[in-house]
């Protein structure tokens, strides 16, 4: 499912569920850098995928990882690139707050 932003169709979200045990701060710090590093090199290629952000749970060593993406082929080639295991890639939508306003394009 797209979203609509401001008018026009923006790309698709996605969550990348994967398993971690043994996770520390440093490997996370790294899986992210991988991560986004992989999926500028993937779109640059010309498969429109971009990495948001991660989520860690660290009582269930799971870590659930949001992208923007044309299709969920090109999420799965952003991790093979990254050679971060996962389990599933999965479409996603997401609701805001109605008195939120949705974080912009290129905020962290």
């Amino acid at each position: 499912m797209r979203r609509q932003e401001k008018g026009h169709e923006s790309q698709s979200m996605f969550i990348v569920d994967r398993t971690v045990p043994g996770m520390t701060e440093e490997l996370l710090g790294e899986v992210h850098r991988l991560l986004h590093e992989s999926a500028r090199r993937v779109s640059s290629a010309g498969q429109g995928v971009r990495y948001l952000r991660c989520t860690y749970l660290p009582e269930e060593n799971r870590c659930l990882c949001l992208f923007e993406a044309d299709n969920p082929a090109a999420v799965r080639k952003a991790n093979e690139t990254a050679q971060v295991p996962f389990q599933r890639i999965s479409a996603a939508i997401e609701y805001w707050d109605p008195g939120a306003d949705a974080p912009q394009k290129g905020t962290r």
